[in-house]
């Protein structure tokens, strides 16, 4: 697990768009949408809250015009490991970060304001040689690697039932 708060962090980059929500399943109104896909990256480094379970802590994006705080501030989100196999490597971790102001593409709203959920797919590697940049160190220089995940966006919904309104989350 310490091997995730690596001191230089892990770029992240991503696809959002209607296309790619669609390919994974996606029901929301981005899926439903036309948008134009866009890639964004972020660089996040985390931070572990010591004798937490599951593993979890603080994580941190600064410099984003995307991800940040309300202030324009470093942006502080949230992981935890979702996923722990039986060798302690962490397999799947989720990770939030605040987007207060959305993502426009061309002026246009493509996410709305709030988080980005992330769960991230990770595996260990062989020994990493110095500078190799896919992974980190570990003990007997063993490491991890993100490698695939998803991002997901809640959105308000309104239903009703029997003549009765319901409002929730769709993820």
């Amino acid at each position: 697990v310490q091997a995730i708060t690596r001191e230089d962090g892990w770029l992240l980059k991503m696809d959002i768009g209607s296309e790619p929500a669609r390919a994974l399943g996606g029901s929301g109104e981005v899926a439903k949408g036309d948008s134009m896909t866009v890639g964004l990256s972020a660089k996040v480094r985390m931070k572990l809250d010591a004798g937490m379970e599951p593993p979890q802590g603080s994580a941190f994006v600064a410099d984003s015009a995307i991800f940040k705080e309300a202030d324009g501030g470093e942006m502080e989100g949230f992981w935890q490991v979702e996923d722990d196999g039986d060798d302690g490597v962490p397999r799947t971790i989720q990770l939030s970060l605040k987007c207060p102001e959305g993502i426009k593409v061309s002026g246009e709203l493509l996410i709305p304001p709030g988080f980005l959920y992330l769960n991230l797919r990770m595996k260990g590697t062989e020994a990493l040689t110095a500078g190799g940049g896919e992974g980190t160190a570990g003990k007997d220089g063993a490491g991890i690697r993100m490698y695939d995940g998803r991002v997901t966006v809640k959105e308000d919904l309104e239903a009703s039932f029997l003549f009765q309104s319901y409002k929730g989350v769709l993820a």
